[in-house]
């Protein structure tokens, strides 16, 4: 038994040959397709017309079921062989070869940059500085935070000195400021160092998030170093009981007595030993520290109510942590703990009107001050005392004075 033998079909329409094309604009170019119609373009561009397939050679009706001859149309191909990569020349469907092209940008266009600086300001104070913001740099601290390492040397130097202006605010002015406030101290900051180096800078928002983010890590830092000295004035360790523990806290905490030299008598008010060793442990560690080098911690040589104030409320979050007798962490953020620090900072000032012709609160800020500045082992020598001359050495320069020429030897 013979079986038929499969014969492959030609298509119905022919195709001339690329090689016998002669026309060089219709010649293959590197880009130029397989199979090409003759309708190529005087700017060496051509298009792909593919044949219309007639009948059902190359239709879905192989098979001839259809007794209707259909028609297939199928789109235009354009093809640009010399075209640059750019596409600069690129000419609309709309227009005729040869037509103007896509207008090309220049390089100098009259149109800012977004990225261009702007112009310093015409004078340097906190009110003509503006935080400004250019591309953003890949931080490489962790999660690609900003880090102050990743800016060059004399920006880096800048910031240090800012945020340790920033710290001193938060320790000696307002230790849980207002967004509102955080932006003009920053930029008062930022003007003073600047000033003093005889720069003009502008302040970046990667700059100032990173002072900024300072705040906490200063409180955090605060709490981090009271926690040994606040065990040790108050005995807990775990040889008292639970129970003990957590009476011995709520009794400190009823009527903040914490704050008193003597808890139970309730006699030497905002005089307790540990809030004078946090005032000396956080700010005034050595010559170096914050407290020693920054005017805010000794304005009219006294130490602000403020510090004392945040003092408090470190004390207060650490009595927080043990209230059940046990450790636990008790976030220490300006949500939780403003409010106190309100409380605390206003008991001292209500204080301090009430007492203002016995002279109490300055007489302790000055004490304390001075406590603070010897633990550092600041020198608390003056200026050094001009000697004065006498009125016999005055007048006996006069005598001498009369009728001296002084020679060129002299």
């Amino acid at each position: 038994m013979s079986y038929p033998t499969m014969v492959s079909r030609q298509p119905e329409f022919a195709q001339e040959p690329i090689s016998n094309v002669t026309d060089p604009t219709k010649r293959a170019g590197l880009y130029t397709p397989q199979v090409q119609a003759q309708y190529g373009r005087g700017d060496g561009t051509f298009y792909s017309s593919h044949p219309q397939v007639k009948g059902t050679a190359m239709s879905d009706d192989e098979f001839n079921t259809s007794t209707t001859a259909i028609t297939y149309s199928e789109p235009l191909v354009y093809c640009y062989p010399d075209a640059h990569p750019a596409l600069e020349t690129f000419p609309r469907s709309s227009q005729s070869p040869g037509s103007a092209s896509v207008p090309q940008v220049s390089a100098t266009s009259d149109r800012p940059s977004e990225h261009k600086r702007k112009d310093g300001p015409t004078t340097v104070s906190p009110e003509t500085t503006i935080i400004t913001k250019r591309i953003k740099i890949e931080g490489r601290g962790s999660r690609g935070r900003i880090r102050t390492a990743d800016f060059d040397e004399l920006t880096r130097s800048i910031i240090e000195e800012t945020i340790s202006i920033y710290r001193a605010q938060i320790g000696g002015v307002e230790p849980f400021p207002e967004r509102a406030d955080d932006r003009d101290t920053v930029k008062q900051a930022w003007v003073e160092v600047c000033t003093g180096r005889n720069l003009r800078i502008e302040l970046e928002e990667d700059i100032f998030k990173l002072v900024v983010s300072r705040a906490s890590q200063a409180r955090g830092y605060a709490k981090t170093t009271s926690r040994p000295y606040f065990i040790s004035a108050y005995n807990i360790d775990s040889l008292r009981s639970k129970r003990e523990i957590r009476d011995s806290i709520e009794q400190l905490l009823e009527g903040a007595q914490f704050i008193y030299k003597d808890p139970a008598a309730k006699t030497g008010i905002f005089r307790a030993p540990l809030i004078q060793t946090l005032v000396n442990k956080i700010w005034f560690k050595n010559k170096e520290d914050d407290g020693a080098i920054h005017p805010e911690f000794s304005e009219d040589d006294m130490l602000p109510i403020a510090t004392v104030a945040f003092a408090q409320t470190v004390i207060e979050n650490n009595l927080d942590e043990w209230v059940t007798g046990e450790h636990v962490d008790v976030p220490f953020t300006a949500a939780a703990y403003k409010a106190k620090y309100r409380t605390h900072l206003k008991r001292i000032m209500d204080f301090e009107k009430k007492t203002c012709e016995a002279d109490i609160i300055p007489r302790l800020l000055r004490h304390m001050l001075k406590a603070a500045r010897k633990h550092a082992k600041v020198s608390e020598e003056g200026a050094p005392q001009v000697a004065n001359i006498s009125d016999a050495e005055i007048e006996a320069a006069k005598q001498e004075w009369e009728g001296l020429v002084l020679s060129d030897d002299e």
